[in-house]
């Protein structure tokens, strides 16, 4: 039958400056949100500030309303990102750390 699947993936997209504090790296980003059904991801929504932080293996992504998300550590590497999947998410950042995502799992 015909399944409707809707996904929310939440994508930070650096784009400006990186600068080092308390030992660890926070990057000023893009924040855009986008829905996938039947499989194809829609249209992103307008980019707003915001920022990603890296926490040695993990990722911290806030969005612009102040809150966050951290990753579990990212220990799945792959050709062009390093990953984690705790079962309700799935978390990336690309290795040249330009792009960083966070993604509910299909449900």
């Amino acid at each position: 039958g015909d399944r409707d699947v809707r996904k929310i993936i939440y994508t930070a997209l650096v784009t400006l400056f990186c600068f080092n504090a308390n030992a660890s790296e926070i990057y000023q980003c893009m924040y855009s949100i986008a829905s996938i059904e039947d499989g194809r991801m829609g249209q992103m929504s307008a980019p707003i500030p915001s920022k990603a932080e890296i926490l040695g293996q993990s990722i911290k992504l806030y969005r612009p309303d102040g809150s966050a998300t951290v990753s579990p550590p990212l220990t799945k590497n792959t050709p062009s990102a390093l990953m984690s999947d705790d079962g309700i998410r799935v978390y990336a950042e690309s290795n040249n750390k330009e792009s960083f995502a966070v993604s509910d799992r299909i449900k």
